[in-house]
């Protein structure tokens, strides 16, 4: 029997169904996880995604889809999507960004609002 340990910040978030689940098939837990995961683990090989991860923050949230993006957000960006500033930058940046190469710093001042819409 292995005598690895669950990372503190981690250990609380596995459901005891997991655990039982390992113990009773006497399966280390990382190959039971692999095994329920398996067909994301192999879609996120082929397709260089990260489908496990956003799974396991999707869960973390409830579920809520707003919530989830928030925090993939904010974890790829590094911005605090809850301070207006992060907003401001990223909605300008997202913005300028859809306009594409050929837009300039003039094209901001003839924006008008519903123009991106």
């Amino acid at each position: 029997m292995s005598t690895a340990k669950a990372p503190k910040e981690v250990s609380g978030d596995l459901p005891p169904v997991l655990l039982l689940t390992a113990v009773e098939a006497r399966v280390p837990l990382y190959e039971l996880s692999s095994e329920v995961l398996a067909p994301l683990i192999d879609h996120d090989g082929r397709h260089h995604t990260d489908l496990v991860h956003t799974l396991h923050t999707s869960l973390r949230t409830g579920c809520s889809p707003a919530e989830t993006s928030a925090r993939l957000i904010e974890q790829l960006s590094g911005q605090d999507l809850s301070t207006p500033a992060a907003q401001m930058l990223l909605w300008g940046a997202t913005t300028a960004w859809t306009w594409g190469p050929d837009a300039d710093a003039e094209s901001v001042l003839t924006w008008s609002v519903g123009d991106d819409q």
